[in-house]
């Protein structure tokens, strides 16, 4: 879209047939420009005209309420996501989750979305709540995912990077 979200939306207008792909398009240019109320009016429309959301609709969606902060509308769409649609989140799904609880300083419901994967061998949910330990200052919770995270990749630059930063947040706080 570059930013031509007129365009797109003239282009998207003269579509014969407006499918999934192409609202998900939609959406997400929406999304990408920090329009997230664009992206909610979008997503009514597209229920009024009875196209079905697949699992890429419901990765906008959440990565929007991740962005914006919306707690609840991110918990329905979730909820929407297995029991409505019956799809299984994927990686992506409970990463938008975990990023939408720690960024609003709910970290043990970001833990408990990493605790209810089958696997936790998952550097990106891992990832995702030591950025949200880091933002919100969080040494107990940052020291156990960064244990979480080079355990999975000892390499991991990013995760030393955050947890240093973690580490200087809470010797600042200290007045070391």
């Amino acid at each position: 879209m570059c930013g031509m979200i007129h365009e797109a939306e003239e282009i998207f207008g003269e579509l014969p047939i407006q499918d999934i792909i192409s609202w998900n398009v939609l959406l997400s240019g929406y999304a990408q420009l920090g329009q997230a109320k664009k992206v909610f009016i979008a997503l009514n429309k597209m229920f009024a005209e009875e196209s079905v959301p697949d699992a890429i609709t419901f990765v906008i969606l959440l990565s929007t309420c991740s962005l914006t902060g919306l707690i609840e509308e991110g918990e329905v769409y979730f909820y929407a996501l297995k029991s409505i649609y019956y799809f299984t989140p994927s990686l992506e799904h409970r990463t938008c989750m975990v990023n939408l609880f720690g960024h609003t300083g709910q970290l043990s419901k970001a833990i408990m979305v990493i605790e209810n994967v089958c696997e936790t061998d998952c550097i990106q949910l891992w990832s995702a709540l030591l950025g949200s330990c880091q933002k919100h200052n969080s040494l107990d919770v940052g020291r156990w995912a960064f244990e979480q995270s080079a355990q999975l990749d000892k390499d991991n630059a990013a995760a030393y990077v955050c947890m240093s930063n973690i580490y200087a947040a809470a010797a600042t706080q200290k007045g070391l």
